[in-house]
């Protein structure tokens, strides 16, 4: 379908492009034009993680060397030393990097640059779960989770764990739209 005069041409990379230009709209559903909550977008985009997340933990359990695995586990370390830090981006950045490692071993490229595009559109939600109360122990339980299931060459077990993850983080960003506790503004990259 052809975008009309004024709409954006989305395109084969369109999934990362997040806003129609509208003051307090953007693509995440997070917020209509009347600023009202709604998460149906923002719910199949963590539904959409939660697969490939999950495809990917599995089939690096399946199929990561070694020396893969020890990338991961160097990842899994910055991500830890990131949250010590206590400062968002700094998490969200290498949160990224063991993604990005995970798929790479997984040899699933496409599907990170699919995540990657969810990922901008979400972004504001993913800080939130990042400083939500409680979050962090949890979160970096489930990380452990996976590099075990990895670690031990049990695919369908790193499947669930990074399913979980992703779910628990999707739970929070459900509950922060529901009580309205974004930001007005969207963060963006």
């Amino acid at each position: 379908m052809r975008p009309t005069r004024g709409q954006p041409f989305r395109g084969a990379r369109g999934i990362a492009a997040a806003g129609d230009g509208r003051p307090g709209a953007d693509d995440t559903g997070a917020r209509t034009g009347r600023g009202e909550a709604r998460s149906w977008s923002t719910d199949e985009i963590y539904e959409l993680r939660a697969l490939l997340e999950g495809i990917a933990a599995k089939a690096c359990a399946t199929s990561a060397t070694d020396d893969q695995i020890a990338l991961l586990d160097a990842a899994l370390a910055r991500l830890l030393e990131a949250w010590a830090s206590g400062v968002p981006a700094e998490v969200m950045r290498a949160t990224a990097s063991f993604y990005e490692v995970l798929f790479e071993a997984a040899d699933k490229r496409i599907a990170w640059e699919i995540v990657t595009g969810l990922n901008v559109r979400i972004n504001q939600l993913r800080s939130m779960t990042i400083l939500s109360q409680n979050r962090r122990e949890p979160a970096i339980a489930e990380m452990h989770a996976i590099m075990d299931a990895i670690r031990s060459r049990k695919p369908e077990a790193a499947e669930a764990a990074a399913r979980r993850h992703v779910e628990t983080a999707w739970q929070i960003a459900r509950d922060a739209l529901r009580l309205g506790t974004l930001l007005e503004q969207p963060v963006r990259n």
